[in-house]
């Protein structure tokens, strides 16, 4: 089977593209960076900034752990320390914000909003981790009052756009815990799910394909992904029996010769996480279902053969 865009990827390196030297590297990074500071959709965010930058990251903490909508502009001395406490183990996963490794940007409306003021934030990483020419993103958060706007996408497709303008594949996304909106948000962006382990990893990569997922005949998930001239070739399916996680491959996909590629690699937790939103939480109305232990075993092992 032949993915579009050099979608394969043989080998143990799994046929990522050379980028070339560490330093062209650095100048493709700057690029995408002045790329996206010129887009009137973004302001980068000022020395200055730092301490209300970090305000609004905690609100998007406190959402993402608890979903409850909290107004970053009108926290607290004593409202952040609050929430700090609460958030414990949640506001230390996300330590890693507070690195220089990374852009940050207010979010704002080309045609103005909220009298110039941010609408939400982003924050792009300023080197390629793992050589495989992918820029982080983390911070993605839109205020409550301007949501339902389609601000968050724009500014994902800014960035990737900016990422392949510049010979980058495009981007890695981190979340901070498993909130149903923001996940339901990334998976119908179509974005790939890299990880789920604390919270779920997402790309959107240039070697990766456009995929569907939609419901079989046998109360099943169907993951398609688009092979070469567009037409959807089923992959993987997914379902429940006695409760337990169940993975099948489908038998054409079953008798192509790349057996080692990068839609293999994503292509089981993508359709997880799609299961498990689909299902429905347990507890928590806004959480996705974690992966139970055998759900774990599952993804890692081998799928069925077909029958």
């Amino acid at each position: 089977m032949t993915w579009p865009d050099g979608a394969r990827a043989n080998g143990v390196d799994l046929g990522f593209p050379s980028l070339g030297s560490g330093r062209m590297k650095d100048d493709q990074v700057a690029r995408v960076h002045q790329r996206l500071a010129a887009r009137p959709e973004l302001r980068r965010v000022g020395l200055g900034e730092r301490r209300r930058f970090g305000l609004w990251e905690l609100a998007s903490l406190a959402e993402a752990a608890f979903g409850e909508c909290v107004d970053p502009d009108s926290l607290t001395g004593a409202g952040e320390k609050r929430w700090r406490l609460r958030l414990g183990p949640a506001l230390r996963l996300g330590a890693h914000r507070q690195d220089d490794s990374r852009v940050r940007y207010w979010i704002r409306s080309p045609e103005g909003g909220r009298d110039g003021e941010p609408l939400g934030t982003v924050a792009v990483g300023t080197w390629l981790p793992y050589g495989v020419g992918a820029l982080h993103v983390t911070s993605l958060y839109v205020h409550p009052v301007a949501r339902r706007r389609g601000l968050a996408s724009a500014v994902l497709d800014l960035v990737y756009d900016a990422c392949r303008a510049e010979g980058l594949h495009g981007f890695r996304l981190g979340t901070q815990g498993t909130w149903r909106e923001t996940v339901r948000h990334h998976l119908r962006r179509g974005l790939w799910v890299t990880s789920w382990r604390e919270s779920p990893g997402f790309a959107r990569l240039s070697y990766l394909p456009r995929y569907e997922v939609e419901e079989s005949g046998e109360g099943e998930l169907a993951l398609l992904v688009a092979g070469a001239g567009g037409r959807l070739v089923p992959v993987l399916f997914a379902g429940r029996a006695g409760g337990r996680l169940c993975l099948r491959e489908s038998a054409e996909y079953r008798r192509t010769p790349d057996r080692i590629d990068a839609v293999r690699l994503y292509a089981r937790p993508t359709l997880v996480l799609h299961l498990a939103v689909r299902e429905g939480p347990s507890g928590n109305s806004d959480a996705v279902p974690s992966l139970t232990p055998d759900d774990r075993k599952a993804v890692r092992r081998p799928p069925q053969e077909p029958t």
